[in-house]
């Protein structure tokens, strides 16, 4: 499918239609991952069950307190939001929790911590192309590696903000290129800054790539 996957949402784990949904996903080939909507608690069970990647959405107060539960659960390669009915969760504002940095920096934090994507919350408003490039830009600066969309004309904009221009790809190369050889030559004086950048940026290429 040319580097895509098909993942599908379910119901939520609390409704009657969640092991219904579970059972037609592993019967359907051609899914890869499962998306969980209000994850609360450990999904390692649905990854046995299926054998699909996992993807929960924090969108509950008791979601947010046991993000870790949720991220290190087996099978989870992914982790995102929803600002919306994280609000409802709490009795709050929508549009404020769109912008919360608390709740994009926990969710981004447990990602990091447990070694999965960061997924960055949908844009609703579909006409608004500069105001979801410029979320895509600000999640991006806080360590999402993505984000989910709801219209195809978001894609382009998606793509383009979350992967490496040509310019980055060049720069962090050559600086891997210069590390490699330093280590060949047997030259060791490096400082711990320049050993975590270099280790920053095979990881940052590793995924650039897969993406």
């Amino acid at each position: 499918m040319g580097g895509k996957e098909v993942c599908v949402r379910v119901n939520d784990p609390k409704t009657p239609f969640f092991y219904a949904d579970i059972d037609t996903v592993y019967k359907i080939d051609v899914v890869k991952c499962v998306v969980i909507p209000k994850a609360e608690f450990d999904l390692g069970f649905v990854y046995k069950a299926t054998g699909r990647e996992i993807e929960p959405l924090i969108e509950t107060a008791r979601g947010l307190l046991r993000v870790e539960d949720v991220v290190r659960s087996e099978g989870v390669t992914a982790v995102s939001y929803g600002a919306a009915d994280f609000a409802l969760s709490v009795g709050g504002v929508v549009k404020t929790y769109e912008q919360n940095q608390v709740l994009k920096t926990m969710v981004v934090s447990a990602a990091r911590v447990y070694g999965v994507d960061p997924i960055d919350k949908v844009f609703f408003d579909i006409k608004d192309i500069e105001g979801f490039r410029r979320e895509c830009v600000e999640a991006k600066s806080m360590g999402f590696i993505g984000k989910q969309v709801i219209h195809p004309s978001q894609i382009p904009v998606a793509n383009e903000v979350f992967s490496p221009s040509e310019e980055e790809v060049n720069w962090a190369r050559r600086v891997v290129e210069t590390y490699e050889r330093a280590v060949k030559e047997g030259r060791g004086a490096i400082s711990l800054r320049a050993s975590w950048l270099i280790m920053c940026i095979i990881n940052w290429l590793r995924g650039s790539l897969i993406t």
